[in-house]
Order: structure tokens, then sequence, then C-alpha cells
């Protein structure tokens, strides 16, 4: 085989981008594969997509995470980034999101995993961070669903001595425990105590019909639950 019949990156980068100079005008996709020996998939895999009226340039930003910068952590803390728009899952790798020990300057082995709402990433540490050390995540070049690779983002945060074992706790709420009647319009607030958190999801039960949920954050003191619509009577 000659050196000429080996294929470069950048020859497969070119090859790729004609391809989807193709068929991104047309709003359904079919690939048909075969691995090295030949054998096809059992069947022919297609999506669909509508286009709109406008390009996407703009990359992913961060805008919440748990721990929040500076922040002091147990050693059994997990990270969770929430990202501004949805992430491309295959664009997940080590070096596009990695958790990093800036007291012996090594990256830690974690694991990457994107929630269900494709804007949520956690990274577990494989094992139980060090004590007293300081440590950074870092974000850059994770594509959007357009391709936009992201600037480069990081978190800062130290570790503490132990584990962390103790859960957010409400200390308060704007209406009394079993206020009757309420107003139909009531806004309900709950202070929380969060020893580690940053951004916490609630959910509200109302008569087993209403459900509301919503993510709220540790810098304000009240965090206000308002359901979208009136309540019934």
């Amino acid at each position: 085989m000659a050196i000429a019949d080996i294929a470069t990156p950048a020859d497969i980068d070119r090859l790729v981008a004609a391809f989807y100079q193709k068929v991104l005008d047309d709003p359904m996709i079919g690939f048909f594969f075969t691995d090295l020996a030949g054998n096809a998939l059992d069947a022919g895999f297609q999506f669909t997509y509508q286009t709109g009226n406008v390009e996407d340039h703009v990359a992913a930003t961060l805008v919440a995470s748990t721990p929040f910068t500076g922040a002091t952590v147990g050693t059994n803390a997990s990270i969770t980034l929430v990202m501004s728009e949805p992430i491309d899952p295959l664009s997940i790798t080590t070096s596009t999101v990695g958790l990093f020990d800036d007291t012996t300057l090594k990256q830690l082995p974690a694991a990457v995993s994107l929630g269900a709402d494709a804007i949520t990433l956690t990274v577990v540490p494989n094992a139980a961070l060090p004590m007293r050390h300081d440590l950074h995540v870092t974000i850059f070049k994770l594509k959007d669903l357009f391709g936009n690779p992201s600037n480069l983002i990081t978190l800062g945060f130290h570790t503490g001595f132990t584990p962390d074992a103790t859960p957010p706790k409400v200390v308060a709420t704007s209406l009394p425990d079993g206020l009757n009647p309420a107003p139909l319009n009531a806004t309900l607030a709950a202070l929380i105590v969060l020893p580690y958190l940053t951004f916490f999801v609630a959910t509200l039960h109302i008569a087993d019909y209403v459900s509301y949920r919503d993510v709220f954050h540790a810098g304000e003191t009240l965090a206000p639950i308002s359901p979208k619509a009136a309540r019934e009577a």
C-alpha cells in the first residue's frame, strides 16, 4: 500500500464536509453502514429534522453548577454542570470535559454523563477526591447540536477533610403549615439550608393534581415556587 492510499485526518474532514454539504438541504438523512467484514446493519437507520430560517453560531455556555466557584465540597462530591443549550453527546470526551487536581497538576479519572434534558452534565470521580486539594473542571470545545464548540470554561473549588452526608433542609416556609384557607394566587417560598449546593430542584404537589418543578439557586434568600396558573378553589 502506498502512502498516498492512507487517508489522513484532513482527508476524512474533507469527505465529511462534502457529505454534509450535499445532504443538509434534504430534511431526511439515511445511513447505511457495514463493519470491516462487510456485515450490514439489520435495517437502515434514518432520522428527520426540520430546518428553520436562521443559522446558529452561538456556542453553549455554563449557566449553573454544583459546586459553585470557590466552594468547599466533601471528598465524595460529584459535579453538576448545566449548559445554556443542548449538547452533542458525541462531543463529550476526557478532552472536552475534564476534572483536574491543581495540587498534583494531574487529571482525575471521572465518568461524565449527559442528562435526559441534554443540558445537564454530571461528572462523577472514579474515586474519592483527595482531602484539602484545589480542583477544577474544564469544559473546552464541547459542541452543541449545531457543531459550535464552546470556549474555555473553568470551575474551581476545594475539598474538605471528610465526605458530605448532610442533605439540604427546609427551615422556613412563607405559608404556615396547615393554613386553610390560603389565597388562590399564593406564592410559596421555602428557606433552604444548602451545605454544599448552589442550585437544587424543587417539586410542588398540590391536591395530587397540580405539579410544578423548577430549579432554584442557593444565592436567593427565599426560593419562590409559583404555579403557572392560579390554583382552583
